[in-house]
């Protein structure tokens, strides 16, 4: 049979045309069908434009139900976030002092004037810090985050005397603060202090003396808050550092968190490079007493 030429060629020219229109937007209708969360799902975060700080210590297994190395924010409010990576820019602690200074007249709450201290921290004007903070410690005395702070700007301006006596008031107004690892951070500023009176302090001593029954979590977890998350604040080869990594290491029962430990320590300076050599020979020997100084 003969098929008759249609008489309107070009109509079946726009139905096919719009057939294949039909069927491509039906494709991507799927396609992002497919691409939407599921109920439950979370969606994707948006980005804020922060670098995200590069994870430092990884351990083979959680020693604490809930968390693990490498390091995440501290959980505590700015008071604890002085980490460059998590900070606001320059420009936005400048503009924070400028409306705190614009709104003195009216009247200014405690938090408020917290904020404003802790943005002259940020921006090193720590004199003026310390000054505004023992206004407030004297109208708002026994708050915790008035011992933090000036602990915090007496550190950074080199007062270790002073930062270790406002840190430990910290600790002492509130120990659960910073997920209750402040006494790492005084324990530290002791180790430092003592080097400075004999710099062969840690031949015979170490930064966890008079912390003994910490837990392996415990420790790691101060770890985490008190030295990780603010890692840019050391000197690369500060020796409290290096032998606070060695005692954490020997402190490890897995192995490979031990040797990561280890690691970290002889990576900061060497000065724990013979024991660690004593540790890892005593280890392959089996079993044996392995109490560190």
């Amino acid at each position: 049979m003969k098929h008759s030429r249609h008489p309107y060629p070009w109509r079946v020219d726009v139905v096919r045309a719009g057939l294949c229109l039909g069927a491509a937007i039906f494709g991507l209708a799927v396609s992002a069908h497919a691409a939407k969360p599921k109920k439950g799902e979370d969606l994707p975060a948006p980005s804020v434009g922060l670098p995200v700080a590069a994870p430092s210590i990884q351990i083979s297994a959680p020693v604490v139900p809930g968390f693990t190395l490498p390091i995440a924010t501290p959980s505590v409010p700015a008071l604890a976030d002085e980490t460059p990576q998590f900070s606001a820019s320059r420009r936005a602690w400048e503009l924070k002092v400028e409306e705190y200074r614009r709104n003195r007249s009216a009247g200014t709450s405690h938090p408020e004037r917290i904020e404003y201290a802790e943005a002259l921290i940020h921006l090193e004007r720590y004199d003026e810090a310390i000054e505004e903070l023992e206004a407030v410690e004297e109208k708002y005395p026994e708050a915790y985050a008035n011992a933090h702070l000036l602990g915090v700007a007496h550190e950074r301006s080199g007062n270790l005397v002073a930062a270790r006596r406002w840190f430990a008031a910290a600790v002492e107004r509130d120990p659960e603060a910073q997920e209750g690892t402040g006494w790492l951070r005084v324990a530290m500023i002791e180790a430092h202090l003592a080097l400075k009176s004999d710099p062969n302090w840690l031949q015979t001593h170490s930064v966890l003396d008079g912390c003994a029954g910490r837990a392996e979590g415990e420790l790691v977890r101060a770890v985490q808050v008190q030295v990780e998350g603010r890692r840019d604040f050391f000197a690369p080869d500060d020796p409290v550092l290096a032998d606070l990594y060695f005692q954490i290491g020997v402190r490890m029962s897995a192995p490979d968190d031990r040797n990561k430990f280890f690691a970290l320590s002889l990576e900061t300076c060497p000065l724990r490079q013979r024991d660690i050599d004593e540790q890892m020979v005593v280890r392959a020997k089996g079993p044996s007493d392995t109490t560190t100084r």
